[in-house]
């Protein structure tokens, strides 16, 4: 395999505020390369003001981006207690120092901002250091492997009232993140290998919860993302928000594991899909946060890339009193389209391609922001943004913000629209316009039922090979409640090609 990219770790660096010293030329093939990933999930249980536990639950996606060092977004959620909806999201920095052949130390600090479910978190900011203790399960040392181990961490809000010491548990899954340059998107490609994390298709969703004592409908809006493991079978993330119904704030993260049978002869296809995670806020009764969800669907393939899907079932909080049946319209696209059979699991067609991606960690300001009760205050939040291209100049792209200050700790908003960006220009230079639109609530803000649209336009400037810087300009507004605010955004981000198709 290639030797790891210099100017990657630079991107992965930039990303994270960090600046970009390191960054030096990059080599001139387009070939493919590997980076160690670790994908992590752990549990522990907080202390609150009073004595209160909340069982919080974290996942993150962290990227090595120089020897001993991993970087990348996380997120963590209430899953016990009485704090159903509690949500932080935010990026992570690690370093990893092996003892043993089968164990090793980590130390690392996540920053990120969120809240809900009336915690007492101030502004939103959210700091968590943590140092663990894992163990090897499986695989090799220094390649893919299973590994799992204690945790000791301390959360602390510093504009807010929780500060938190606790042991927990933690269980990490080693793999590798494929990708090359992003001046090979749009060439064809020989990598046989799935690119980026390895989600098939992209699914924007929306959906009607008719909770069973008939007396409220909630509608969401969100995405959905697959990843095919067997020709039928798929697991995958979905999250989704209110954007209707009288339940601003209310979010929802599920893990998903699907079944999808093909009708021979018609463009049609049936399946049935079951999902585990979490889910709260807008005073939706779910209690610690736990949310379950299965449904049957039957999906209609318009082309070989794009499907629309109609999705059934119940929706159910095992610790609270929330029970809901659903109704689910998906609008998807195939990202790739592997080959079939389980001998050819994890692989592309040989007429595969290029295409580019784009992750960036994004600080927004939003001017005046108003609020339900009280005079308007302004707010600053943080955020990640994911885009793929279409075309050369279009995209696509989703994006999660939470507060981390003013006194909107609980605000969250969850985005998804297309782009359009000019030819690069004075070599570094290039213009962007965005159309977003979702949800978004909590934390006081005016959002009423929670849709929103946020049209931004963008300049953009290429640091290097791979890592870019944005300054946005736009606003957002609520289509119900008051909320009507200038954005100004600042995004640090690194691009790169995935092979697809």
């Amino acid at each position: 395999m290639i030797p790891k990219n210099r100017v990657f770790r630079a991107g992965v660096l930039c990303l994270l505020g960090m600046g970009t010293a390191q960054a030096q030329t990059s080599p001139p093939d387009d070939g493919l390369r590997t980076l160690p990933v670790s994908t992590r999930l752990g549990f522990e249980t907080i202390r609150l003001p009073g004595g209160e536990a909340m069982g919080l639950l974290g996942g993150s996606y962290l990227l090595e981006f120089s020897p001993g060092w991993l970087a990348g977004p996380a997120v963590y959620g209430g899953a016990t207690g009485h704090r159903g909806g509690f949500f932080v999201g935010g990026a992570e920095v690690a370093y990893r120092l092996p003892l043993a052949s089968r164990l090793r130390l980590e130390a690392g600090l996540f920053a990120g901002g969120g809240g809900g479910a009336a915690a007492p978190v101030g502004g939103g900011l959210m700091l968590r250091p943590h140092l663990d203790l894992l163990w090897r399960l499986s695989g090799s040392p220094k390649g893919p492997g299973v590994w799992a181990g204690v945790s000791a961490s301390s959360v602390r809000f510093p504009n807010g009232d929780i500060r938190s010491n606790q042991a927990g548990v933690v269980l990490s899954v080693d793999s590798d993140f494929a990708y090359t340059l992003p001046s090979a998107a749009g060439k064809s490609s020989t990598a046989w290998t799935r690119g980026g994390m390895g989600f098939d298709r992209i699914s924007v969703v929306g959906a009607f919860d008719e909770v069973h004592d008939g007396d409220q409908r909630i509608g969401l809006a969100g995405f959905r993302l697959d990843h095919w493991l067997y020709p039928n079978l798929y697991w995958g993330l979905e999250a989704a928000g209110a954007a209707s119904g009288g339940a601003g704030g209310y979010a929802e993260v599920l893990a998903t594991l699907g079944f999808e049978q093909p009708i021979k002869g018609t463009p049609l296809a049936v399946g049935a899909r079951a999902a585990l995670g979490l889910g709260g806020g807008g005073a939706v009764p779910t209690d610690g946060g736990l949310l379950a969800k299965a449904g049957l669907s039957i999906s209609l393939h318009l082309s070989r890339d794009f499907f629309v899907s109609l999705e059934g079932g119940t929706v159910n909080a095992p610790q609270g009193p929330f029970q809901a049946r659903y109704a689910q319209l998906s609008l998807g696209w195939d990202l790739d389209h592997p080959s079939q059979g389980p001998v050819a699991l994890g692989r592309l067609s040989p007429r595969s391609w290029v295409e580019g991606m784009e992750w960036n960690l994004a600080l927004q300001h939003l001017d005046g922001a108003e609020r339900r009760s009280g005079p308007p205050q302004s707010l600053q939040s943080i955020g990640l943004q994911v885009r793929r291209s279409l075309t050369e100049l279009l995209y696509i792209s989703g994006q999660a913000h939470s507060a981390y200050n003013g006194d909107a700790g609980a605000y969250s908003v969850g985005l998804v629209g297309a782009g359009v960006q000019s030819p690069v220009f004075a070599s570094r230079w290039s213009l962007g316009a965005e159309l977003l639109v979702g949800a978004a609530g909590g934390g006081g803000v005016d959002t009423e039922g929670g849709a929103v649209v946020q049209p931004m336009l963008k300049l953009n400037l290429n640091l290097g090979p791979q890592s870019r810087a944005h300054l946005g300009l736009g606003r957002v507004r609520s289509l119900k409640g008051n909320l009507d605010s200038p954005v100004v955004e600042l995004a640090w981000g690194v691009a790169f090609g995935v092979p697809a198709r």
